[in-house]
Parts: structure tokens; sequence; C-alpha cells
């Protein structure tokens, strides 16, 4: 077995499928500790595919660990159209407090399941 990986956003065809579950799914097997950089999109993915409960219990578990981010990662371009321009790399922290995962969390979870909260 390998010791870790860590998985981030990747840019397939289909807008609504951030992350490779199947190669997910395979990184768990093979490695130890897996850790995934998710976003909005990623958790909200996992939640359809897996369910809540399945997802919690991977976390809980410790065959994934979840790293969130509430930015988008972009490139900033100073001087535009000279000769002087310069590319860099650069965050973007959303307005809409709803990228933030105690807040995303909770309306993720409530639009897969179609309930409020968790009931046991």
């Amino acid at each position: 077995m390998f010791q870790s990986i860590c998985l981030r956003r990747q840019f397939l065809n289909n807008q609504d499928s951030p992350i490779d579950i199947g190669f997910l799914t395979e990184a768990m097997l093979f490695y130890e500790h897996v850790h995934l950089v998710a976003d909005y999109g990623i958790v909200e993915q996992l939640a359809r595919h897996c369910g809540p409960d399945v997802l919690l219990a991977l976390i809980n578990e410790g065959f994934l660990k979840v790293h969130y981010i509430d930015r988008i990662v972009a490139i900033k371009t100073d001087n535009t159209g000279t000769s002087q321009e310069r590319h860099k790399p650069a965050t973007i922290h959303p307005h809409n407090l709803s990228w933030q995962l105690q807040n995303a969390a909770p309306v993720i979870f409530q639009q897969v399941t179609g309930k409020q909260g968790i009931r046991r």
C-alpha cells in the first residue's frame, strides 16, 4: 500500500463532475491517506453520488481527509495588452457566504436528501 496522495478538482468535460469518482475510489483502496482538496462543487458531487451518510462515514473513519477551500483560484493579469503584461496566481473570495463550508454543507445535504437536519 502506498503512503498518501492528494487529489484536487479535475477539469473534466462534464462540469457537473468536478472529480472522477472512480479515480477517488481507487485512491482510497491503494493509499493509506487520501487528501481531497474540495470546493463547493466537489462536496456537492460527493454528497449526490455517495449520499451524505456514506460521505461522512468515509471522513469519520479516516478513509478520506477533506480540505475544503472557499476561494476560487484564478490568474491575475497586470498591464494587459502591453509589453509589461504579467500574470500571477491569485485567489478570489466570493462575497457569497454560502461558499463557506459551515454554510454550504447543510444546504448541499438538504438538497441531496430533501430533508433538513439528520434524522436517526
